[in-house]
């Protein structure tokens, strides 16, 4: 996955887009956008979005006598969340960084993790384990029939 940096008002209206269970028009975001931007610089956040690969056309809808198209988000919370912190992390510090990500997680969010919330950590990081170590083997059985 690649970083995708967005400006604040392309990240306002993806937060807009987040909260929502169902894709927007521009206008629909325009009258929920809480700093009022004209609905044409709405338009070319929009534009931008789509080309950065954020946002796609979900549909188009009849509006008075004009078609408007209708957005919903590509890229996840998550999915930005992990881009960001990965935005400030090489390659060389990767490992570092993900088990410092890890140990502030903790933290912060000391009061909101059970033991549910670890087994389901301890599954990811086992599953991820045996992922690599299967790719690691496939590489290097690989190497020997060559």
């Amino acid at each position: 996955m690649s970083y995708t940096k967005l400006t604040n008002r392309e990240l306002e209206i993806m937060h807009i887009l987040w909260k929502e269970p169902h894709p927007l028009t521009a206008t629909n975001i325009f009258e929920k956008i809480e700093e009022k931007f004209s609905i044409y610089s709405i338009q070319n956040a929009l534009q931008s979005l789509l080309t950065k690969n954020a946002i796609e056309v979900a549909a188009y809808t009849k509006v008075f006598k004009t078609t408007a198209r209708k957005y919903r988000p590509i890229i996840t919370t998550n999915d930005y969340a992990v881009m960001q912190f990965a935005q400030y992390y090489s390659t060389d510090d990767a490992q570092t960084g993900i088990t410092e990500l890890i140990s502030t997680l903790f933290k912060f969010e000391d009061e909101n993790i059970d033991i549910h919330t670890i087994d389901r950590l301890e599954k990811l990081i086992k599953a991820k384990k045996t992922e690599l170590e299967q790719t690691k083997l496939t590489q290097k059985n690989g190497e020997v029939d060559r």
